[in-house]
């Protein structure tokens, strides 16, 4: 019995494993304009169905009930199957809108990418994550390539399609919303190590945490990096005590003289002092009651109108990936006639596609792993769920990032003999 739970922890680890290095490795294939995102989808439903049995296989060798784990995932797949029958789109809603594929059979596998996450010991937590650390500097190196442009690599040019035609970094994700949003969270994790680690380690974790703070600088995506310092700003006032406060003074300071050598040296490509003002302006603005279609980079605009659109389709939802066909087929449109299929909100893109009852149920999953959660244990994990979860809500769920959350959310959401995070 011993070897069948040694082995089904195996292969869910390996599982795991596969599933974050695909993410990184096929999407590099897909920058290099060999690949379709739809493929994507297809490899995570598949293992998405993997995870599910490995998950049932767990459960009967340990002998162990359904928990309210269960019942959540559970109550969340029939929220989405709900949806989906009732949707604009029905199609849509299964299998997802073209270019985003995030259908109810993705969502479902995001589910079972986080059960199977609870099933996982803590030594091989800790290797599943050195590996997303270790993707997140190949996107880092990447987007490194892209922002200044360099063409050619081993003497092969790749300009074309590498060099993907904007100012910043997208890495593989094909955007630099996304890319930042992978590398903020490979910064929460290298940045709590340089507090919970030992001695030996600490010296490595300050040098990841610089090198995820250039990444996410040439991203240049304000909500990533205004995450960060919210963040970075709470951990830092929370481990300074009377013995070492001196410490933790002089890190503010290299902290802060890293943000603004960073500024510095490329504020006339990231414009970000700019950038910065003029979303000050804007807050203020916003305080002051004067919102138009441009506030928020068009965000408050698209939240508006999502909200307001979907009032008839309260308990069912709009459909998954619908967004394009609210209001009998009319796309939002905001500035430039641009038409929007994602809310670029993930709580009021859940809750407008699939209804009040899933939002409340994935907010309630989310808030009751934070809170049974061992902090102490998981405390780097812990920040990066933190750091998805703010950031979401000025961006949108895709499925190169998605799994990752529900991986690492499903971490904090386990329980083992030697690795009790949740009674």
């Amino acid at each position: 019995m011993e070897k069948s739970k040694k082995l089904v922890n195996l292969l869910s680890t390996l599982t795991l494993i596969f599933i974050i290095l695909y993410l990184n490795i096929y999407t590099i294939y897909l920058t290099i304009g060999c690949g379709m995102y739809q493929n994507v989808s297809y490899v995570l439903f598949l293992f998405g169905m993997i995870s599910l049995i490995l998950y049932v296989v767990y459960k009967i060798i340990n002998k162990e009930k359904a928990k309210l784990k269960d019942v959540i995932i559970l109550l969340l797949i029939l929220c989405g199957a709900i949806s989906s029958l009732f949707a604009i789109n029905p199609y849509v809603s299964i299998f997802g809108s073209f270019g985003r594929y995030e259908g109810l059979l993705v969502i479902i596998s995001y589910y079972m990418f986080f059960l199977l996450a609870t099933t996982i010991p803590l030594k091989y937590k800790k290797i599943i994550m050195y590996i997303f650390i270790f993707t997140g500097i190949i996107e880092v190196l990447i987007g490194n390539i892209q922002f200044f442009k360099i063409g050619k690599i081993f003497n092969y040019d790749r300009t074309y399609n590498l060099i993907i035609n904007g100012k910043y970094a997208t890495g593989t994700m094909g955007n630099q919303n996304f890319y930042s949003s992978y590398v903020l969270m490979c910064l929460l994790f290298s940045f709590g190590g340089i507090f919970k680690s030992s001695k030996i380690y600490k010296i490595n974790y300050l040098c990841l945490t610089i090198f995820f703070m250039y990444g996410l600088f040439i991203g240049n995506t304000l909500g990533c990096i205004l995450t960060f310092i919210l963040l970075g700003g709470i951990i830092l006032i929370k481990n300074i005590n009377k013995s070492n406060y001196k410490k933790f003074i002089l890190f503010l300071v290299l902290i802060c003289i890293l943000f603004s050598s960073f500024i510095f040296l490329f504020d006339k490509k990231l414009n970000f002092k700019k950038n910065m003002i003029n979303n000050i302006n804007e807050v203020g603005e916003i305080l002051k009651g004067n919102i138009n279609d441009s506030t928020g980079t068009g965000r408050i605009y698209i939240w508006r109108k999502s909200l307001s659109m979907s009032y008839k389709h309260i308990l069912t939802g709009i459909g998954i990936d619908n967004l394009i066909y609210i209001d009998s087929g009319k796309c939002i449109k905001g500035l430039k006639a641009t038409c929007f299929d994602k809310a670029h909100n993930e709580y009021i893109q859940k809750y407008v596609t699939e209804g009040i009852f899933s939002i409340l149920i994935y907010l309630f999953l989310i808030g009751y792993v934070l809170k049974k959660c061992n902090k102490e244990t998981h405390y780097q994990i812990y920040l990066v769920v933190l750091s998805y979860i703010i950031q979401s809500t000025f961006n949108i769920s895709v499925i190169t990032v998605a799994p990752i959350f529900y991986i690492v959310l499903g971490f904090l959401g386990g329980r083992h003999e030697e690795d009790i995070i949740c009674s």
